[in-house]
C-alpha cells in the first residue's frame, strides 16, 4: 500500500505550483468545512489534514524535507543484473577507457587555455584603442603579441585536438557505457492543470480558475503562447469536468501505462498494519498540543499558587495597618497595605488569564485528540477495505489459473 502524502490530500500532482496547491485548498476548505457539514463528524478531520497538508506544501522547506520523506517510502526498483565480461576483456576496455580519457582531458585542457589567451588578446586590443596618444605605440605592441600568443595557442589546441581523435580512433573508440531507455512520458490533462487523477470538480474548477486568469488577454491583447496555453488549459478543464469525457481519458491513460505482469496476489498476513504519513502526523500534531496543554496547566497552577501568597501578604499587609493606625507611621503602613493589594489584585488577574488559557489549551487538545482517533478509525477501515479487496482477487486468480 503506498503512502499517503500531502498531495494526495490536496489531490495536486507533486510538481504542483504554489498557486495550484492555494487553489486545490482553497476548494477543499469549502467543501469540508465543518459549519458546511454538520452532520459529518469526518469534516473536522479532513479540516485538520487539508490545514496541515497546506501548511506543508506551502513552505519551501518542509515540502522538502516530505518530498525526501516520499522517496524514501517509494519501493526500490529492482536493478537488472548488469553482463560480466572476461577478466582479461574487462581490463582491457577500463585501459582503453582510461587512455582515451586522458587524451579528451588533455585535448580540453588545450582548448581552454586558447580561449583564456583569445579573451585576453581582445581585452587588451580593446584597451589599446582607448589608450592615451603618448602610451598607445607600447598598447599596440602588446596587443600585437596577444593576439600571436591566441593564434599559436589555438593552433597548438587545434593540433592536440587532431592527436587525440586519431589516438581514439586507433584505440577503436571509448567503449560504450549501456543505459537504460528513457521511460515513457505520458502527458495529460491531469498534468496540465497540477491536479492529481483523483481530484473531485471542486478542484479542478478552482485550479482551473486560477490558472486562465494567468493567460488571459490584457490590454496589451495576448501573445501566441498564452493563448495556445489558454486553450490547452479550457480543453482540460472541458474534459476533467465531463464524467464521460473523464472517464474515457482515464481509459486512454490506462491503455498508455505498461502493463504490469500477472501475478498471484498475495494473501492475507497477521502482521500489524502499519500507521499511514497522515496518521501519523495527526497523532504526532495532537502529542505535541497535549504537552502544550499540560504546560498551561501546570503554569496556571503556579499563577493560582502565586495568587493565593499574594491574597495572604495583602491580608497580613491589612491587619499590620489597622494595628498602626494610631501609630505615628500609619500612612506608611497604610500605604504598603494599599500596594500590597494591588500586588494581589494583579496576581489574581493573572490566575484568571492562566485559568484560561489552560481551559482553552485544553479543549484544544482534547479535538486534536479525537482528530488523530479519527483518523486511525480512517486507516483502518481503508486497510480493511484493501485487504478484503486483495482477498477477492486472490480468491479469482485461484479459481481462473
Amino acid at each position: 500500500m503506498s503512502a499517503v502524502t500531502h498531495y494526495d490530500t490536496l489531490k495536486v500532482s507533486k510538481n504542483a505550483s504554489t498557486e495550484v496547491i492555494r487553489a486545490a485548498y482553497r476548494a477543499l476548505a469549502q467543501k469540508y468545512h465543518p459549519d458546511r457539514n454538520l452532520d459529518n463528524p469526518e469534516a473536522v478531520l479532513m479540516m485538520q489534514l487539508i490545514n496541515i497538508a497546506y501548511n506543508t506544501l506551502t513552505d519551501p522547506k518542509k515540502r522538502d524535507e516530505h518530498d525526501l520523506w516520499i522517496r524514501t517510502q517509494e519501493p526500490k526498483k529492482p536493478q537488472a543484473p548488469k553482463a560480466q565480461l572476461p577478466p582479461e576483456e574487462q581490463a582491457r576496455r577500463d585501459k582503453v577507457f582510461k587512455e582515451i580519457t586522458s587524451w579528451e582531458a588533455f585535448a580540453a585542457k588545450e582548448a581552454k587555455e586558447a580561449q583564456a589567451c583569445r579573451e585576453k588578446a581582445a581585452k587588451v586590443a580593446q584597451q589599446a584603442a582607448t589608450a592615451a596618444a603618448g602610451e598607445k605605440a607600447k598598447w599596440d605592441a602588446y596587443a600585437k603579441q596577444c593576439a600571436e600568443e591566441a593564434v599559436k595557442a589555438e593552433a597548438k589546441a587545434a593540433n592536440t585536438a587532431k592527436h587525440a581523435a586519431e589516438k581514439i580512433k586507433a584505440l577503436g573508440g571509448k567503449p560504450q557505457v549501456p543505459v537504460d531507455a528513457p521511460a515513457k512520458v505520458i502527458n495529460t490533462h491531469y498534468d496540465t492543470l497540477g491536479v492529481a487523477r483523483g481530484a473531485p470538480v471542486e478542484v479542478v474548477k478552482a485550479v482551473h480558475k486560477v490558472l486562465a486568469m494567468k493567460f488571459q488577454a490584457g490590454e496589451a491583447g495576448q501573445s501566441a503562447e498564452s493563448a495556445q496555453m489558454a486553450q490547452t488549459l479550457n480543453e482540460a478543464y472541458k474534459v476533467l469536468t465531463d464524467p464521460q469525457k473523464r472517464a474515457e481519458h482515464d481509459a486512454w491513460i490506462a491503455a498508455q501505462e505498461p502493463k504490469k505482469p500477472e501475478q498471484k496476489p498475495a494473501a492475507a498476513t497477521n502482521e500489524p498494519r502499519k500507521a499511514t504519513a497522515r496518521e501519523v502526523e495527526a497523532q504526532a500534531q495532537a502529542d505535541k498540543i497535549a504537552k502544550e496543554a499540560a504546560a498551561h496547566a501546570a503554569a496556571a497552577e503556579q499563577a493560582a499558587v502565586l495568587a493565593k501568597e499574594a491574597e495572604a501578604k495583602a491580608a497580613k499587609a491589612q491587619k499590620d495597618a489597622a494595628a498602626k493606625a494610631k501609630d505615628k507611621d500609619a500612612d506608611k503602613w497604610a500605604a504598603f497595605a494599599a500596594k500590597e493589594a494591588a500586588n494581589a489584585r494583579e496576581a489574581q488577574t493573572r490566575a484568571a488569564k492562566a485559568a484560561e488559557k489552560a481551559a482553552s489549551e485544553k479543549a484544544r487538545a482534547t479535538e486534536a485528540a479525537q482528530v488523530a482517533q479519527l483518523e486511525k478509525q480512517r486507516a483502518a477501515r481503508e486497510a480493511a477495505d484493501k485487504a478484503a479487496e486483495d482477498e477477492k482477487a486472490r480468491k479469482l486468480w485461484e479459481k481462473n489459473k
